[in-house]
């Protein structure tokens, strides 16, 4: 009964080390999708910038957000309605697609390593059980009920048997090595290991959702609903521009005006220094101020498509309670929260992680033969 879940539990461990440097060995392996080759005076301007990616792109689709990011020497991804999450690449100096992006699709390395890490690779379909999600699920409960009992099992009585549980023998036997490594590299990163698998299960099961954040003090509904914001805050985008939704009653919306969003990107960048990216969409606009801490903490505006007068404004710190602490939960469970340190550390969590069950097998065999003989 334990093998499989172990077997699982190595998986989960071996896909989350990938996942955690994803964006920088994309950036190694992929960089057209992240840089551009020369870096001109000024980017294209928008309102000719769109026009000339449209003409890139199948008629039934249009360019419904734009994402700026600081550094001048990468491209912008824009967002097309008609083409679910799809987005695609662009040289905001060229006006050259340069890639295309759609989160899980098949046949790209990490969106598979994601879909096995999440849902081991099971479709994933609204309104039926995803049965790949409920078995990471219930084989990350698991891990967390042996990570408690092994550190209550691992807790030393005297100081001399202390010192017996720090180390790490290399010189007597392969045997003794990987029992202490089980033993050792298991409790020098369990804190970690059970950080991540307390986190990841909000994902797996609604009733843990609910549960984790009624334990901090936020009330939510099942199924993951979120309260609204604050009279007079802006509104979450839905994805789609609120001005521009293709036909609406036989009537083709007018399209945004990218003169007016060109104006937008400019103010924000001015008054946000330090952002990590300004995304655009047709009256609503999304600044990302994240560094260390909670990695997706953002600040929201609504402007008026028309004249390009800003409305409204929902300031990160302002968010309802909820909001916060789902980038706070994203940010722990992948290791973000303390920059780069952090994440090293998660990544060596996540290699001792997969080493766990595979020398608690070995020691198990080890102990068994040795009975019967």
């Amino acid at each position: 009964m334990a093998i499989p879940f172990g077997i699982i539990i190595t998986i989960l461990c071996l896909t989350g080390a990938l996942l955690v440097f994803e964006t920088e060995i994309q950036q190694i392996t992929n960089p057209k999708r992240f840089y551009v080759n020369e870096v001109k005076e000024n980017p294209i301007p928008l309102n000719e910038l769109i026009p000339m990616v449209q003409k890139q792109l199948p008629d039934s689709v249009s360019v419904s957000s734009v994402t700026f990011p600081a550094q001048p020497n990468r491209t912008y991804r824009m967002g097309m309605s008609g083409m679910g999450r799809t987005s695609v690449v662009v040289n905001p100096y060229t006006g050259e697609v340069v890639d295309t992006v759609t989160p899980y699709a098949k046949g790209e390395f990490f969106s598979a390593v994601r879909r096995l890490h999440r849902w081991f690779l099971y479709p994933m379909q609204r309104d039926k059980i995803n049965w790949g999600k409920m078995l990471t699920g219930t084989s990350t409960l698991i891990f967390v009920f042996i990570l408690i009992t092994g550190i209550i099992i691992w807790l030393p009585k005297t100081i001399t048997t202390l010192k017996r549980r720090t180390r790490i023998k290399t010189g007597a036997g392969r045997f003794r090595f990987w029992y202490d490594m089980h033993l050792v590299g298991g409790m020098y990163m369990a804190i970690i290991l059970l950080t991540m698998a307390l986190t990841g299960l909000t994902w797996s099961f609604d009733w843990y959702h609910t549960g984790f954040y009624k334990l901090f003090g936020v009330e939510i509904t099942q199924g993951h609903s979120q309260p609204q914001p604050k009279p007079n805050q802006v509104q979450a985008s839905s994805g789609k521009p609120s001005g521009e939704r293709g036909e609406r009653g036989g009537r083709a919306e007018k399209s945004p005006d990218y003169v007016i969003w060109t104006n937008i990107y400019h103010q924000l960048a001015e008054s946000n220094s330090g952002y990590k990216t300004i995304s655009l969409q047709n009256g609503s606009a999304t600044v990302s101020t994240a560094k260390a801490g909670n990695t997706r903490a953002s600040d929201k505006y609504v402007f008026d498509s028309r004249t390009g007068e800003i409305t409204e404004i929902q300031l990160y710190k302002d968010n309802p309670k909820s909001s916060k602490m789902r980038g706070w939960i994203y940010s722990i469970h992948v290791g973000s929260w303390g920059g780069i340190f952090t994440r090293i550390l998660y990544l060596v969590a996540c290699l001792v992680g997969v080493t766990l069950p595979l020398s608690g097998y070995y020691i198990y065999i080890r102990k068994h033969r040795k009975k019967k003989a």
